[in-house]
């Protein structure tokens, strides 16, 4: 018996809400933020400085 998995593609970056400011942010490979972050309003975006 022979199984395949398959996976759909998954956007590995998301929003998270900063720690700091409680800004939205985006956490994840980097990869895809310009993605993420496109729907967010600038003054809601954070600005602290990443870890």
């Amino acid at each position: 018996m022979t199984f395949v998995a398959y996976s759909a593609p998954v956007n590995s970056c998301r929003q998270v809400k900063c720690e700091k400011c409680g800004k939205t942010t985006w956490a994840g490979c980097g990869q895809h933020v310009d993605a993420v972050m496109q729907n967010v309003k600038e003054e809601d975006k954070c600005t602290c400085a990443r870890s």
